[in-house]
């Protein structure tokens, strides 16, 4: 989940791809840095977990679909660490803060593009560029 936003091509495309996240986003493993299974661990302070926690609210108030929720997430037996779940948000537009800023944390969007040329555009128009990647097909495997 390094790229903050995902845009697949075409609604098929789209589900397919929402799909085929949802389990990979189940498999991940929050762990502590000495954990050497752990995909990735805590956020850095406090103040960084709750600014995490707070672009997804805003993006569900904006009309983003939260599909998989990570706020309130706790390590068992590091209950105080600052850790955030995996979140996945879908249907994310080039107008909601959640996809005009970057959120630093273990959230991905998915803002649908209707066609290539569309989804080419919008790192063009967007202030981080490459932090939008058009994808127009799923790879294999």
């Amino acid at each position: 989940m390094a790229l903050p936003v995902v845009v697949p091509v075409g609604e098929k495309t789209a589900n397919a791809l929402r799909e085929k996240l949802l389990p990979a986003i189940a498999a991940l493993r929050i762990g502590v840095s000495n954990d050497p299974d752990a995909h990735y661990g805590p956020v850095v302070t406090p103040e960084h977990k709750a600014r995490v926690e707070q672009w997804i609210t805003t993006a569900e108030e904006e009309g983003g679909e939260i599909v998989v929720d990570g706020r309130g997430f706790s390590l068992q037996g590091h209950e105080k660490g600052f850790f955030v779940g995996p979140t996945l948000i879908d249907h994310v537009t080039p107008q909601m803060k959640s996809y005009q800023e970057e959120i630093f944390g273990p959230v991905l969007q998915i803002m649908r593009a209707a066609d290539f040329e569309e989804a080419v555009r919008l790192p063009s128009e967007h202030q981080y560029g490459n932090g939008v990647a058009p994808r127009a097909n799923l790879p294999r495997g």
